[in-house]
């Protein structure tokens, strides 16, 4: 049976758990979850503060324990639940249980304050009535607490289920088809929160499908677990019943049925291709058929339009239907069935009511008809028949766009980018002045040094990223309920249907270039324009043989091309059959060319590619030579951009105007005048914003990009602002194959390879997004939008960096097996803890949770609490370069100080002990990484960097600023006296003999003397710093046979039972127990001073290991550590103990 001390510890431990996952699960985001929450927080400090004051019974607190394992079981089972239509699916059983499982712990509760003990009083002193009261009433408080908690958006969430399950249950009996199924469902989705875009497009549907199937299986699984009898699941069962699974079943099955009108929004660009084909063969019979009587509609139009809005002259009655590319998917400009048509609405009109009134259709259907007369006369008169523009000209199309004009935003010239002619996703300015898409104008520079509008000089290539016109850009693109690809998807044709046409500056380059002389200035003329764009003859947009005859093409099939251009293509998402188009115009193409720029923009611009594979196509052709990326912004650690501005990464933020209405965002921490940074950005439709609250309550929240909007830095209160250790100059942790994670934080590393790339400039901050190569490239969403692919130990290069909290502070703490306790950490930036580990810039000690995706960490102030450690939870703690601990690929920087290590074999090239520093990671190998070091006597080489606990540690963190005579020395580090000690104050009095190996314990005198333990007698004495000279630990082992070797490379020596200590929570005496003497706050008994001995107390963790107990999940030790000392080996060093230091 487990002693009262240790079921109050666990019950506090499980209680800070639940706590945590309350806030994680997304069942619960928002209010629900914070109360429980904080209900439970009150729980474990309430605990903690009764066991202090009076005796609590172990029968109830075993049932608090069971209580909270199985409300602990609940939220995890529940956090398989990863949208809003699973929440709502859910929501029944996940309220039942954690009803239940709260009632058990307000019953145990009540329970453990009914049999409260108090402790008797001492002879002499009196009773402790009111201390015992006093407890009662705090357990009687707490429980109180926890049967309030509301759950009030949970059992909303139930009500809404009960009523789909009725509506459906109706709709059965009565036979209602597939579509009343599934409207019903979608009704009811929507009303839950799921995005209506997601419901619309059928793979997200898919998606959503898979989900709900996933929890059917994830059910059934849990089911198996408890009929085997496997852990708290079994006691537990499984959160759904057999009845809970077929009603999701049925939800999801209702969701396969798509219904007719998202099919015809979402059809393959093949099919739509061939139905616009058959609509425009029809077209052109009935516009043959009707050109006499088109020409008289003109007419009659011009008539109508000199008459004015009085007019009463009748409608264009010949129907001229909008260009083919305007019935894609995509277009806000739509032909409606005659039944669809409102009152007023003209039958000629080819683009249905997408305009405000039938004067305006009218007068477009007939302006249209103009256009097309006018077209096809001047077609005949010149010679080329009437079907050269197929029926619909360019006057056509400008009519057409007069009379969305007259409808939408006017689409501005300034708006597309000169060089491509598309609405620009990420505009940037030149030296110049003039604004283009990045990855366009980036493409021109590899090979050019002038502005491609007026050929000007330029004597700098920076680009200034412009935010004016990404805002106009943006705006117009919701006022025409577009999205960027959507816009994309409408072709070369969508700037005329806008009000805008000529084929831009696009053209002008690629004549000039192909021709090699000088383009035409900006101001030609529409006239020139077409000039240009005759003789050059570029294609138009989707018309590539991609597209055609290599459709479907594989990279197998791609012959001409080499395997580390293939890779690099394939690395920026260009398809095979683009590869195969550009081959097939221009020959074989390799890196080398890639990289020299032989293939140009005006290649990729005249392959007649679709927007997407051309922006592709020139993304790469910039990484390749000379920028990896396709868009990029100077920055900083937090970024300050200005105030209303659409939120991005290390933004701060504060709620826009409509937050409200936007998902669960009320539930949220950031209200009007509440601030946060946005730690995420995954880049996703649903809520991709991870935010954490820079004011109480310090939570994180998952919010919408139109819930937020980002604030200048200086908006926020300098007390609230982070201040984080950003110097291009100084670089982190880099980022291996072995310290990646998606959505870890990163700026520029080591080996930025591509001077062209101007991402990460000033410390901006991106975030790991995909791994490639297992971890040796990565793709990182930078924080200004752009995004681009790096080496992370890729061919012996580190293009990335950790983004450090704390000057010493590497990569992010992850949960995994292999793990080792004993590292050091400190708060990272999803830190929501207040001051729970003492409080910032603490270094506290990581060790193994037993829940998925999180770690356990032990603060010098005894506290020992679960924090998140995963990409799904989120990175709560960073490892920390300590003294005295190994060098590993989690904590190793440039600029740290550092001495040789357990796993040393390179004999006197750190000049027998000497202390080196850190200079650049270079090879990277399979255990590790070699790292570059210089060392005090002026030599170079370089070492091993590997896991904490591998044969890859040659290093060790520096406690000593130098081997010599000066500098400081830390306690725990072991000496020996100077070769003329004796001319050093009163050195020779010491117990310590010449050679002989001493531990220093103290520091006193400003730094000038040390306090240095006898190992032997565990005597003290204080010895001038000139009179010693440290040593690494595994040197000072290899000259004393009373030390040992820890697993982190400190020497380890037995301690004393002098002065009545004790072993801590060992339970064993102090003199079998080894010590190393840091101060490493790993105390778990709760009355050390956090150091390891030197002679009496709990030893640290690798200390610990030598006497053979190992560390358990609740932060305790147990038998079976390994590198346990040999016991026969022990009573030699036990032996050892009675001998005088001459006859070691």
């Amino acid at each position: 049976m487990e002693s009262t001390h240790e079921l109050v510890m666990q019950a506090s431990s499980l209680a800070l758990h639940v706590s945590a996952r309350a806030t994680d699960v997304r069942c619960l985001r928002g209010a629900d979850g914070s109360a429980l929450a904080d209900a439970c927080s009150n729980v474990a400090t309430g605990l903690s503060l009764a066991a202090q004051g009076s005796r609590l019974r172990s029968g109830p607190l075993e049932s608090l324990v069971a209580a909270l394992e199985q409300c602990l079981c609940v939220l995890d089972a529940s956090s398989v639940a990863a949208s809003s239509a699973s929440v709502l699916l859910i929501a029944g059983p996940v309220l039942q249980r954690l009803r239940e499982s709260i009632g058990d712990i307000a019953a145990a509760l009540q329970a453990l304050a009914a049999a409260v003990e108090v402790p008797q009083p001492r002879s002499g002193e009196g009773s402790d009535s009111d201390g015992s009261e006093s407890v009662v009433a705090l357990l009687r408080a707490l429980r109180r607490e926890l049967l309030n908690v509301p759950l009030t958006a949970l059992e909303e969430r139930v009500v809404g289920c009960e009523a789909l399950r009725s509506r459906l249950r109706a709709l059965t009996e009565v036979q209602a088809g597939e579509a009343a199924l599934e409207e019903a469902v979608r009704s009811a989705l929507l009303q839950a929160g799921v995005p209506a875009s997601r419901l619309r497009n059928p793979e997200a549907r898919s998606e959503l499908v898979a989900e709900l199937f996933d929890l059917q299986s994830h059910s059934a699984a849990a089911a198996a677990g408890s009929t085997s009898g496997s852990g708290r699941a079994a006691a537990s069962g499984p959160l759904l019943s057999e009845a809970d699974c077929e009603w999701i079943g049925t939800v999801a099955s209702a969701l396969l049925f798509t219904p007719s009108d998202l099919l015809h929004q979402h059809q393959s660009p093949q099919h739509q291709h061939q139905q616009q084909q058959q609509q425009g063969s029809q077209q052109q019979a009935q516009q043959r058929e009707g050109q006499r009587s088109a020409a008289a509609a003109a007419a009659a139009a011009v008539s109508q339009a000199e008459a004015g809005p009085s007019s009463s002259a009748p409608a264009a009655a010949s129907p001229v239907p909008a260009p083919a590319y305007l019935n894609g998917s995509g277009s806000i400009l739509k032909t409606p069935t005659p039944d669809a048509q409102g009152p007023g609405t003209s039958s000629a009109n080819g683009s249905g009511g997408a305009f405000p009134s039938a004067a305006a259709n009218n007068s477009g259907a007939a302006a249209a008809s103009s256009g097309q007369a006018q077209c096809n006369a001047g077609c005949v008169a010149n010679g080329m028949g009437a079907g050269c523009c197929d029926g619909n000209g360019a006057a056509g199309k400008a009519a057409v766009s007069s009379a969305a004009a007259g409808a939408l935003l006017p689409l501005q010239r300034s708006l597309l980018c000169p060089i491509t002619q598309l609405l620009m996703r990420d505009p940037v300015t030149t030296a110049a002045g003039h604004t283009y898409e990045r990855c366009a104008i980036e493409a021109w520079f590899l090979n050019n040094n002038t502005d491609p509008t007026t050929r000007q000089l330029l004597t700098s290539k920076a680009l200034i990223p412009s935010w004016t016109v990404k805002g106009a850009i943006e705006e117009w693109l919701a006022a025409a309920g577009l999205s960027h690809d959507q816009y994309d998807d409408m072709g070369d044709g969508a700037a005329a249907v806008y009000g805008l046409d000529g084929p831009g500056l696009r053209f002008i380059l690629g004549g000039a270039n192909a021709a090699g002389g000088t383009a035409a200035p900006a101001s030609a003329s529409a006239a020139s324009n077409g000039a240009a764009a005759a003789a050059c003859q570029v294609p138009a947009a989707g018309s590539s043989s991609a597209y055609g005859s290599f459709a479907g093409c594989t990279w197998e099939q791609v012959a001409d091309v080499d395997a580390e251009a293939q890779a690099h293509l394939e690395a920026a998402r260009v398809s095979a059959a683009v590869a195969r188009a550009l081959t097939d115009k221009l020959g074989a193409v390799t890196m080398k060319e890639l990289r020299e720029g032989a293939v140009s923009e005006t290649h990729v611009l005249g392959l007649g590619l679709k927007a997407l594979d051309q922006r592709r196509l020139l993304q790469a052709l910039v990484a390749a030579g000379g920028g990896a990326s396709a868009n990029g912004a100077a920055g900083s650690a937090v970024s300050s951009p200005a105030a209303g501005v659409s939120a991005r990464l290390m933004d701060y933020v504060t709620v826009s105007a409509a937050w409200q209405t936007e998902a669960d965002a009320l539930g949220g921490p950031l209200a009007p005048g509440r601030y946060g940074i946005v730690l995420m950005d995954d880049r996703s439709d649903d809520k991709p914003l991870k935010v954490r609250a820079l004011q109480e309550p310090h939570r994180v929240w998952w919010y919408t990009r139109a819930a937020l909007t980002a604030v200048p830095a200086a908006s926020v209160p300098p007390a609230l602002r982070l201040e984080l250790p950003v110097d291009e100059d100084n670089m982190g942790a880099p980022v291996t194959p072995w310290t990646c994670e998606p959505g870890m934080l990163v700026r520029r590393g080591y080996d930025w390879r591509n001077a062209a790339d101007r991402q990460g400039q000033g410390g901006e901050v991106g975030m790991l997004a995909e791994s490639r190569q297992g971890g040796r490239m990565w793709r990182v969403f930078w924080s200004n939008g752009g995004e681009g692919v790096y080496a992370t130990g890729q061919d012996d290069k580190y293009e990335l960096q950790h983004l450090q909290v704390h000057p010493f502070s590497g990569a992010p703490v992850v949960d995994e097996a292999v793990l080792t306790p004993g590292c050091g950490v400190v708060r990272g930036l999803h830190w929501t803890y207040d001051n729970q580990d003492g409080g910032p810039g603490t270094i506290g000690t990581v060790q193994h949770d037993d829940r998925h995706g999180y770690v356990a960490a032990l603060w010098p102030n005894h506290r020992l609490a679960r924090y998140r450690a995963s990409t799904q939870q989120g990175f709560d703690l960073h490892y920390c370069s300590r003294p005295g601990e190994p060098v590993t690929v989690f904590n190793a920087q440039a600029g740290l100080k550092v001495t040789r290590g357990r796993d040393w074999k390179w004999e006197a090239q750190d000049g027998e002990g000497g202390v080196g520093v850190m200079i650049r990671p270079s090879m990277c190998a399979e255990e590790g990484v070699w790292w570059q070091v210089a060392w005090a006597n002026g030599t170079h080489n370089q070492y091993r960097v590997g896991r904490p606990g591998s044969q890859w540690c040659d290093l060790q963190v520096a406690t000593y600023e130098s081997n010599g005579d000066s500098g400081r020395i830390l306690p725990g580090t072991p000496v020996v006296l100077a070769p003329d000690f004796a001319r050093f104050s009163d050195a020779k009095d010491g117990p310590l003999r010449p050679g002989k190996v001493g531990v220093v314990v103290a520091v006193g005198g400003g730094e000038a003397r040390y306090k240095v333990m006898h190992l032997r007698t565990s005597s003290t004495w204080f010895y001038d710093r000139r009179a010693l000279r440290p040593l690494p630990g595994c040197m000072a082992v290899a000259r004393c046979k009373r030390m040992k070797l820890n697993r982190e490379g400190r020497a380890a020596f037995l301690g004393s039972d002098a002065g009545g200590g004790t072993g801590g929570d060992t339970g064993r005496s102090p003199r079998a127990i080894f010590y190393c003497g840091a101060a490493l706050g790993q105390c778990r008994c709760g009355g050390c001073d956090g150091r390891c001995g030197p002679t009496n107390g709990c030893p640290c963790h690798a200390c610990a290991e030598l006497i053979g107990k190992r560390l358990t999940a609740e932060g305790g030790l147990a038998d079976g550590g390994s590198g346990g000392v040999d016991p026969a080996l022990m009573q030699a060093l036990l032996a050892l103990a009675v001998l005088e230091d001459d006859d070691e």
